[in-house]
């Protein structure tokens, strides 16, 4: 999926795990959706989770939202968004849904897991007082 719009990252480790994320999130979602509608339809649904993401960078800058919670927001946002996608799809098709939410939950968790050591990582990046959104 290209996302006509650009998302915002702390800095380019950030872009990295993201952009991996969203990628195999892409391919999961592409795989259990029957009709090419559906797939269009959860594209829109990923837009809008990037919009939220990237206006929450704005209250991070102020100081009103945590550095931390915004790091993880479009991944912890996108798993419920395609929750909430996955049991509408449940209901139109005959496909194994319940396979696509747990792999959707392991993605999810490899991801953050892997946010949280990048921080450990690079331990003066949560401190950081400028946002680097490259």
């Amino acid at each position: 999926m290209s996302y006509k719009e650009e998302i915002y990252f702390l800095n380019n480790r950030h872009s990295v795990i993201i952009n991996d994320y969203l990628t195999k999130v892409q391919n999961l979602m592409d795989s259990s959706t029957f009709f090419n509608e559906d797939y269009v339809g959860y594209e829109v649904l990923v837009l809008n989770v990037i919009d939220y993401h990237n206006g929450l960078s704005k209250y991070v800058s102020e100081g009103l939202v945590n550095r931390r919670d915004w790091f993880v927001s479009l991944p912890n946002n996108l798993y419920w968004a395609t929750k909430g996608y996955l049991a509408n799809l449940q209901l139109n098709q005959n496909e194994d849904v319940y396979y696509c939410e747990e792999k959707l939950l392991s993605l999810t968790l490899d991801v953050l897991d892997e946010l949280n050591e990048s921080i450990l990582i690079h331990p003066f990046t949560e401190k950081e007082y400028k946002i680097n959104l490259n």
